[in-house]
């Protein structure tokens, strides 16, 4: 099962990756916990502890 994970890039950067795939990068981690949140609600199949 696929799952959303969120990484820290050594430049300061946030990525939440669905898997290997890209849906949101931004300077700031709590833009990526809200998108994370909100597609878990509507995916739950894809929630994940991380």
């Amino acid at each position: 099962m696929t799952s959303y994970t969120i990484q820290e890039s050594p430049l300061g950067t946030f990525a939440l990756l669905l898997g290997t795939q890209l849906i949101i990068q931004s300077t700031d981690r709590e833009d990526c916990e809200k998108v994370k949140t909100g597609l878990e609600h509507r995916h739950p199949d894809r929630k994940n502890n991380a």
